[in-house]
């Protein structure tokens, strides 16, 4: 159990290093656009403001124990290291929303939006750059040519590479291998649509977690090229 000091005043997204080191520190973020470093003791150790909303995983930490934030109003990705030298990834037209750095290679995978006039009408893309901010990778159609997010909002992988989205607008959760082909899109058993909010996977596990805003939550478990489900509703 862990007690936050002066903690951010409603916590919605948590990022961890992966290192021994690093994993003792903790970055919280809140719907003010604080992130808030702290130990394993609720201490607080450092403090930035930014420009990151809620109900989105804006923020992630490196196996090195870097920190990696999307900054939507500048359209760029910060990285800050431990010793906080700062260097940034420009995303051009495109809007970063979500961020999730590689336990497997320390890529960096990015949901990003580019918004004409309305939301409903941005495109949207999965791009994948290098652990030196290099571009090599963009996922945005499947196979038929059909758009495959609309507004990301968390994204992770699991230890096989595959690439799991939460989509607001889309309301399901859309996976794709690492070659960025489309595996499947999940919106729910029994209902029109799932109401995803975050999605998490484990580090030794090809399962990934995602919990709706009615904490209905889902255990996703990728085999062969069909999803297998588990589900618990705590609403």
């Amino acid at each position: 159990f862990l007690m936050i000091r002066r903690p951010p005043r409603s916590t919605h997204c948590i990022s961890s290093a992966a290192s021994d080191v690093y994993k003792r520190q903790l970055w919280v973020s809140d719907n003010k656009g604080n992130l808030v470093q702290t130990d394993l003791q609720g201490n607080q150790l450092q403090k930035i403001q930014t420009s990151g909303y809620s109900h989105q995983g804006y923020h992630t930490a490196t196996q090195d124990g870097d920190l990696i934030y999307t900054d939507r109003d500048k359209k760029v990705i910060y990285k800050i290291t431990p010793d906080k030298k700062i260097t940034d990834i420009k995303a051009g037209d495109w809007t970063p929303l979500c961020v999730h750095s590689s336990r497997i290679n320390g890529e960096i995978l990015v949901g990003m939006i580019k918004q004409v006039e309305m939301i409903m009408n941005a495109e949207a893309k999965v791009t994948r750059y290098s652990k030196a901010g290099k571009e090599i990778q963009n996922m945005q159609r499947d196979n038929k040519g059909q758009e495959l997010y609309s507004v990301p909002h968390y994204i992770t992988e699991n230890i096989n590479g595959d690439i799991c989205t939460s989509d607001w607008m889309k309301r399901a959760v859309v996976l794709v291998n690492k070659s960025g082909q489309h595996r499947f899109s999940y919106r729910g058993q029994g209902q029109s649509s799932l109401p995803v909010e975050s999605v998490q996977t484990s580090s030794v596990t090809s399962w990934f977690v995602t919990l709706s805003i009615k904490l209905f939550i889902c255990w996703i478990r990728t085999v062969d090229s069909c999803p297998y489900y588990s589900h618990h509703n705590k609403g």
